[in-house]
């Protein structure tokens, strides 16, 4: 049985991309064995929140990208979200396990005005 799911610890930058492609490309982020989840902790950092603020602005549930989003791009959002320069609406209460204590008092804050 054929499966890309067991190579992709194997695959270098240029065939995750392609594969990425793939999955973006079908309709439920699935191609063959491989679903976007399965790719997020290979690719690269900048990817994976490029990747996590597309998914965020199309409304889509992104708790899959939140343990490989970097920090600080989490942190960006929580700003933009407190002082409402948000474009696009989010549930940040499914950021709360993701965020450091200062991120968390500001929604504290934001949310108990």
């Amino acid at each position: 049985m054929k499966s890309l799911k067991k190579l992709l610890p194997f695959l270098e930058e240029a065939e995750l991309e392609d594969l990425l492609g793939k999955v973006l490309a079908s309709e439920n982020y699935r191609y063959q064995d491989v679903e976007l989840r399965n790719l997020l902790v290979f690719l690269d950092q900048s990817k994976v929140d490029e990747l996590f603020i597309e998914e965020l602005k199309k409304k889509h549930d992104v708790t899959m990208f939140l343990p490989f989003v970097n920090h600080e791009t989490l942190k960006n959002i929580v700003e933009l979200y407190c002082t409402n320069k948000l474009e696009y609406e989010i549930d940040v209460s499914k950021f709360a396990p993701f965020l450091d204590a200062d991120d968390i008092k500001l929604l504290y804050r934001h949310f108990n005005n």
